[in-house]
């Protein structure tokens, strides 16, 4: 697996939540070749707003996963690496 060294870059000047965030999302997928399941240690405040940066960047995309007793609630996220080592470009 190669880290493109833009994203390194990228992820070493923002504050702390996001580059924890980004690490757990490669670490999650670092393929990008489908949705995989994402573990975080990050509250859900400081999750949301990581996320969204890490959204807007054009890194990363989200998708919640809902439970099967109740669709409305979210019992994890999935994620797809946008910029992973398996992805033709980006």
């Amino acid at each position: 697996m190669i880290i493109p060294i833009e994203d390194m870059l990228w992820a070493s000047q923002q504050k702390s939540s996001v580059t924890q965030l980004w690490q757990e999302c490669w670490t999650a997928d670092p393929y990008g070749s489908r949705w995989m399941p994402l573990s975080t240690g990050l509250g859900y405040s400081t999750f949301i707003a990581a996320k969204k940066i890490l959204s807007d960047s054009g890194l990363f995309i989200f998708k919640p996963d809902k439970s099967i007793q109740d669709g409305r609630e979210t019992v994890g996220w999935m994620i797809r690496n946008l910029h992973g080592s398996r992805m033709k470009e980006f």
